[in-house]
């Protein structure tokens, strides 16, 4: 936490990004589930299993991740990142936008939607 605290806001974004992947890569998808905003669960994914089913196809087994672009408005971040297979089974890449707001100490907010 203390490492954490000491980076700047977008570092912070992106080592967020990072523990939502690493527990999709990991097939610890509760652990991903966990840390969407609760509005988004409710509005995309009311069960853990549908976020489940929803990662299982659409994201890959291994994830590598490339921020293209990154904005902040009124306090929230939105970060544009392509997807590929890092295992280079599959050849293909997914656009995911991120949108993350950091609240006190190490809580944030975190939604997505593909482009």
């Amino acid at each position: 936490n203390e490492e954490y605290n000491k980076n700047s806001e977008a570092k912070k974004i992106v080592l967020n990004i990072k523990k939502f992947f690493k527990g999709i890569d990991d097939k610890n998808y509760g652990y991903s589930y966990s840390l969407l905003s609760d509005s988004f669960k409710s509005n995309k994914y009311p069960t853990k299993e549908e976020f489940i089913n929803y990662a299982k196809e659409n994201f890959f087994q291994k994830n590598e991740i490339e921020y293209e672009r990154y904005e902040k408005e009124n306090g929230v971040y939105i970060y544009e990142v392509k997807i590929t297979d890092a295992t280079g089974t599959r050849h293909e890449e997914r656009t995911v936008n991120i949108v993350i707001k950091l609240k006190s100490g190490t809580d944030f907010e975190m939604s997505f939607g593909e482009n």
